[in-house]
This record gives C-alpha cells, structure tokens and sequence, in this order.
C-alpha cells in the first residue's frame, strides 16, 4: 500500500494545479469586465433621496415644521425686497443744505451796583493788656537810646524782659490794663449814644459788604414779649418751678403748665402783650420817620 502512495501524489499535483489556474483565470476575467463597464459608464452623481413620509402617507410633524418655517422665510425676504424698491423708488434726490450761520442770543448783563465807599465810624480804641502797655514803653526807652535799632530787634528784646521781669512790676501794668477797659466802656457808650439812627445804618450797610457782624442800634425799638414768655419770666421765680436743676427742665414744666390753663387764666398775659405790641409799633414808626428825614438830608 505504501508504495502505492507516491503514484497517486505525482497524479493529484497537476490535477491540483489546473483547478487553481482555472479560478484564477475566471477571477481576472470578472475583473477585466468591471473596468470595461466603469469606463463605459460615466459617473452620475447621485441627490439625496426625499424623506420618506410615514407609514400612513402623510407628512411627518417635522416636515410640516420645516416647511413652515421655509415658507415664512421666502415671504418675508420678498417682502422686504418689495418694501425696499418702494423706497428707492419714492426717494427722491436730497440737495445739500448750505449751513445757516447761528444766531448767538444776546447775554443779558447784570445790573452792576456802584460800591458805596463807606468810611468805618471813628471811635475810642480798644486798650491792650498789661504786656502790649509794658512793650509800648520799652519801645520808647529803647528809641530814644537807640533810634538806628530795628523793630523785630526791640520785640524780641521787650519779649525777654518781660520773662525776666518780677510780679511786683508785672502787677503794676496789669493794674493799668484794668483801669484803661474801664475808661475805654465809658468813652466808647458815649460815643454809641452820639450816633444817630442814620450812622448805624451806614456802618451796618458797610459791615454787611464786608460780611461783617452789623451793630445793635440802641435807638431802635425793642419788639414785645409774647404772652407765655411774660409767664414763663414770672414762674421762673417761683419754687416750684426753681427746684428743676436746669433751665430746659422749667421750660418744659411751665410750657406744660401754659397747655393746661383756660383762656381766661391766659388773659391777664395776653393782655400785656398787646399793651406792649401797640407801644413798639408807635415807637417803631416815629424811628422810621426820623430815619427817613435824615436819610433825604443826607444821602448814603
């Protein structure tokens, strides 16, 4: 059996082969008819296929949506389009304006006020204390001795002395600082009681230019005292109200007694101050008059 064998393989080799030859040539064949055909045939390039509707044949919510939405879009386009050539059909051709020249409104000055040189009222100087009476004199001492000597030189040396100097001699300028206010408040209200209503309305015409605190004119009438202030002065002295430790405390107490009193306990305070209102309203019209004829006399 054995020799057998390499008899049978010598005959299934070729037999072998040409099985492998004819499928190769059957292979070769097919593809040499498919490079034909390709050739033959152009390329036809394929659109994409619709969407298929539904099962039932109608069109699905998406499409409907979209649809929609294609159709809105081409709408609007048109009309905008349409709208647009209207326009430029409408338009017409604009000239270029020359520019107008612009009218500046006239500024309207202000009224200027002729400033009044007013002359302050010359009255008695206010004295100084006990070291500007000390430096006065070693001023004079040391001019008479040293005339070519400075100003800051001689305050500075008024300064040291003054440090040095003993209470004794301190005491004795001090005393004549006292005596020299004393005479300065007498001179000076005889001075206030010389002036005229018409001075102190020029001097407080002055003082307010010069934003200044204007003078208190003793001739002018003093206003009245309203009815709770005259009673307010009259519980003052009484003890029931003194025990309150400070003076807001007895206003607040005796305004609350005025809230709680009748008309009639009212009266006698009200009264009074009509009584002094119709003074004050006399008084002030005789000081008008008398101002306004000094005034015409003499002019601010």
């Amino acid at each position: 059996m054995f020799r057998l064998l390499p008899r049978t393989l010598s005959v299934a080799r070729p037999i072998a082969w040409s099985i492998t030859s004819a499928r190769s040539f059957s292979n070769t064949a097919q593809l040499l008819a498919t490079v034909s055909k390709t050739k033959a045939k152009p390329k036809v390039t394929k659109k994409p296929a619709a969407k298929t509707a539904s099962k039932s044949g109608r069109p699905s919510s998406r499409q409907t949506t979209t649809a929609k939405r294609s159709t809105a879009k081409t709408s609007t386009a048109k009309k905008v389009t349409a709208s647009s050539a209207k326009k430029k059909s409408t338009q017409k051709p604009t000239k270029k304006l020359a520019a107008k020249p612009i009218k500046k409104k006239p500024v309207k000055k202000k009224p200027v006020t002729p400033k009044i040189k007013i002359p302050p009222l010359k009255g008695p100087k206010k004295p100084g204390n006990a070291f500007s009476l000390f430096m006065k004199d070693t001023f004079q001492e040391e001019k008479e001795k040293n005339p070519d000597m400075k100003v800051t030189e001689i305050c500075k040396l008024a300064a040291n002395r003054w440090k040095t100097l003993p209470e004794d001699e301190k005491l004795v300028y001090q005393d004549k600082s006292v005596q020299a206010k004393a005479d300065f408040e007498k001179e000076n209200q005889k001075f206030l009681e010389s002036l005229t209503p018409l001075d102190y309305a020029r001097e407080n015409l002055r003082r307010r230019a010069k934003k200044e605190k204007p003078m208190k004119d003793p001739n002018l009438p003093k206003k009245p005292l309203s009815g709770f202030l005259h009673f307010a002065v009259d519980m003052m002295k009484q003890p029931e109200f003194a025990i309150e430790p400070s003076i807001t405390q007895r206003m607040s107490a005796i305004s609350k007694r005025w809230k709680e009193m009748n008309d009639d306990e009212k009266k006698t305070y009200v009264d009074r101050y009509a009584e002094e209102k119709a003074k004050y309203l006399t008084a002030k019209e005789v000081y008008t008059k008398q101002l306004d004829k000094l005034k015409e006399a003499n002019p601010l």
